[in-house]
């Protein structure tokens, strides 16, 4: 995993240099979230998203659709987490449907492709689908690590 985020690293400064040399002044929180972007979904999903050079990649939109949240939107969010079981009976989730169908497909679309070509990456979706065949996880409990990983990429950069 280490030369996937070297690499985007090493474009993260080609990028940013780019820029510097248009203005002496660059709003480096952006660009720190296009390259968190970049590389949480690389090594989640196994995908360049390219978020460093396209602001708008669907990466980045739904990624920032995650932690949009209006006041509803929060309640929704700490009520699914804190009552996990009672939410599914009741259908709930903590992310828009959107958000929620972009994550999963993409993941599927992905692992299907790697499955079908014989598609070996040294990354997070490797292991979960060296795990696959040792242990009986559907596409969606997959698709839902793969999902975490990347949540958990987005809060730490809250957090900080």
């Amino acid at each position: 995993m280490f030369d996937i985020i070297d690499s985007i690293g090493d474009k993260f400064v080609r990028v940013v240099e780019e820029v510097t040399k248009e203005s002496n002044q660059v709003e480096i929180h952006e660009y720190l979230a296009r390259f968190t972007t970049d590389n949480i979904s690389s090594v989640a999903f196994g995908l360049d998203t390219n978020s460093l050079e396209d602001s708008n990649s669907n990466f980045r939109k739904y990624g920032k659709e995650i932690l949009d949240l209006d006041p509803l939107g929060f309640l929704k969010f700490f009520f699914t987490c804190s009552f996990p079981e009672f939410s599914r009976k009741m259908h709930l989730t903590a992310n828009k449907k959107s958000v929620i169908d972009f994550f999963y497909n993409t993941f599927k679309e992905n692992m299907e492709n790697r499955e079908r070509n014989n598609i070996v990456r040294k990354d997070f979706l490797q292991i979960l689908l060296d795990l696959k065949k040792t242990a009986s996880l559907s596409v969606s409990e997959l698709a839902a690590e793969s999902f975490i990983f990347f949540l958990g990429g987005k809060l730490m950069r809250l957090f900080k």
